[in-house]
């Protein structure tokens, strides 16, 4: 080999070699803190409840939605898990639906929350989440212990008309609407004047699989298309 080309392919060498250094410092994950709460991948997460979305009926409060309202659902997980995460649907929507505020609680009977239970419900870290019509979204891992057939309360507040809601009209549950406002981290029921059997836009709990590894809280799933 010639000395010109034995130099220019070491140097080509060390430029790949750099890259591909840069590239793993990139993609590997930092170790995280004691404090921080770590998160199994997609496929690590197990159903503790779910339903099936469907579209809107022709008439009646899925076809009007939601005016400035929070609507409480109450849900029945069948697993335990020491953390939740919630998925959100528009699959039937003709437009995108913002959910500007969402908690969840401890079912304490009816619609109100056992004292202290309430957490905050984010989405790639912010309080509100835009859905595109036909997807759905998951929230951000939400650290919550439920325990097997413990009730939860899920508290959606719209700002504005939503519109007509993806939903599941027989629920046989009863679920809750209130007055005007947000209401999500109230503990007590007084606000909640309406009640119904049905849900709304929740269409599944997961908890994280007990077999699973633990891997970093930046593995999170995005929405998808449901089209």
């Amino acid at each position: 080999m010639k000395s010109g080309t034995w130099k220019n392919t070491r140097m080509l060498t060390g430029v790949i070699g750099g890259m591909v250094a840069v590239s793993w410092l990139i993609t590997t994950p930092m170790v995280a803190s004691a404090k921080t709460l770590q998160v199994p991948q997609d496929d690590h997460w197990v159903a503790a409840w779910a339903t099936s979305p469907q579209a809107p009926s022709t008439t009646g409060i899925s076809n009007t939605g939601f005016d400035d309202q929070t609507i409480r659902i109450i849900v029945h997980p069948s697993a335990d898990g020491k953390a939740i995460r919630l998925r959100f649907s528009n699959t039937f929507g003709a437009s995108p639906l913002t959910l500007n505020d969402v908690s969840v609680g401890v079912s304490n009977g009816g619609a109100s929350i056992v004292p202290g239970s309430s957490r905050h419900v984010t989405f790639d870290g912010q309080r509100s989440i835009t859905i595109a019509p036909g997807t759905e979204q998951f929230s951000d891992p939400v650290p919550l212990p439920i325990k097997n057939g413990q009730n939860l309360t899920i508290s959606i507040y719209v700002h504005g008309q939503s519109g007509p809601t993806t939903w599941h009209p027989d629920s046989l549950q009863t679920s809750y609407i209130s007055t005007p406002g947000d209401f999500t981290s109230a503990s007590q029921g007084q606000a909640f004047t309406t009640s119904v059997n049905s849900w709304f836009w929740l269409d599944g709990v997961d908890v994280p699989n007990p077999a699973s590894d633990v891997v970093k809280a930046s593995d999170r799933p995005r929405g998808r298309s449901l089209r």
